[in-house]
């Protein structure tokens, strides 16, 4: 009965956690410098966008932290839909591989897989200076699974239930014409322990999961 307890327990807290993946190996320096549509201005510095794979890129205007861990299920999302650790008010730039002006200094770019579908987004942080530049990009990747960590919450649940019954019948031992519970509630018992197990593991494996992208810059 304590086992399942705990399962139940961590089940529930692993819903609320998100597991943190180490970002992917940075990018090559490849490819050469592309035109931009226009020729900067006095304020403005030009660099080239790229991925490892065809992405949307879009610059972060505004940016509202949010707790991830008290929002595992992507309520607070970008505009692709993909869940993001804050609310990001972004403003679209091009589609990779593409050159852009934007005024010089510290800039914050959303770079989101043309298909939304396999859940890759991530921001990169690139320096606009005089000189032109390249920046490529290796997207990182967003999780999340309503569905299994529901279910295990209500199969816990149900594993918690069957324990408790089982317990109850162990300690009545018999009913009123003598027949013996012990063997019955040793079995739900048992059922409600695997249960509350299984409810564990596919806790563990819904789990959210946040992987940071990685960026390469550099002057031709």
């Amino acid at each position: 009965m304590r086992t399942l307890v705990v399962a139940v327990t961590l089940v529930a807290l692993t819903a609320c956690t998100v597991r943190h993946l180490p970002p992917p190996a940075a990018p090559q320096r490849s490819g050469a410098a592309l035109d931009p549509p226009r020729a900067p201005t006095a304020e403005e510095g030009t660099v080239t966008l790229d991925a490892d794979t065809p992405a949307r890129v879009e610059l972060v205007t505004q940016r509202q932290q949010i707790d991830a861990s008290m929002n595992p299920w992507g309520a607070q999302q970008g505009w692709s839909g993909g869940p993001l650790v804050g609310q990001l008010t972004v403003r679209p730039l091009c589609e990779t591989p593409c050159a852009v002006n934007l005024p010089r200094g510290q800039h914050e770019l959303l770079f989101s897989n043309l298909d939304l579908s396999t859940g890759r987004t991530s921001v990169a942080s690139v320096r606009v200076g005089e000189r032109p530049t390249v920046a490529r990009h290796t997207l990182g990747r967003q999780t999340n699974s309503v569905g299994g960590l529901i279910g295990a919450l209500l199969l816990g649940g149900l594993g918690l239930s069957g324990a408790a019954l089982g317990g109850m019948l162990m300690a009545f031992g018999t009913d009123e014409s003598g027949a013996d519970l012990r063997p019955a509630g040793g079995v739900v018992l048992g059922v409600g322990v695997a249960m509350g197990i299984g409810a564990w593991v596919l806790g563990e494996v819904s789990r959210p999961t946040m992987q940071p992208g990685a960026t390469t810059q550099w002057t031709p």
